[in-house]
């Protein structure tokens, strides 16, 4: 399955809660999905225009790890991402971007991911159950979900997050990010 059949069996099953949108770039060969959010999901106004964007990447793509039945978190009767996997797609994500200078709408989205990054640290629940956890614990060596080369990198991308954004440096530190 291509992420866009899955894109379109998710709006299938649910139309409701779920759209399908053209892209801001409408010569782009792919739709977006966005989940309608309400006020059991979060505050309304959380997310702009009241939907959160979804994307379905794929294992091997930038370096996700294809996870086990086990390994799969469920909110809603939905599969997501587990905390720390998203956390490091989404500084992933701000680092490719701020790196495309080049290319203006996505360098712009560097400071979305940088939101979204310092938004994710701030989400206590989980990053509690990670602090709590400890060192032996921490997810970021486990080799099932994340490479060693993935590690590597997330590692560098910590220590340039902290640099543009220095109050973020505890929080990394805490999650044993920081070197």
């Amino acid at each position: 399955m291509t992420p866009e059949l899955y894109k379109e069996a998710i709006f299938n099953v649910d139309n409701n809660r779920f759209s399908l949108e053209m892209p801001k770039a409408p010569q782009a060969g792919y739709k977006v999905l966005y989940y309608h959010v309400d006020e059991s999901d979060a505050p309304l106004g959380t997310f702009h225009g009241n939907k959160c964007k979804i994307d379905i990447l794929t294992p091997g793509t930038m370096h996700l790890p294809s996870l086990s039945e086990d390994q799969i978190e469920w909110y809603g009767g939905l599969p997501v991402v587990p905390f720390p996997v998203l956390l490091l797609q989404k500084l992933q994500g701000w680092d490719d971007h701020r790196r495309m200078q080049n290319e203006p709408r996505k360098y712009a989205k560097r400071l979305t991911d940088a939101r979204d990054v310092q938004d994710l640290l701030a989400l206590e629940e989980h990053v509690d159950a990670l602090r709590q956890s400890g060192p032996d614990q921490w997810p970021w060596k486990n080799r099932d979900v994340f490479s060693e080369e993935f590690e590597r990198l997330s590692r560098i991308r910590v220590r340039d997050f902290c640099a543009f954004y220095p109050k973020t440096r505890d929080m990394f530190r805490a999650l044993g990010l920081v070197v």
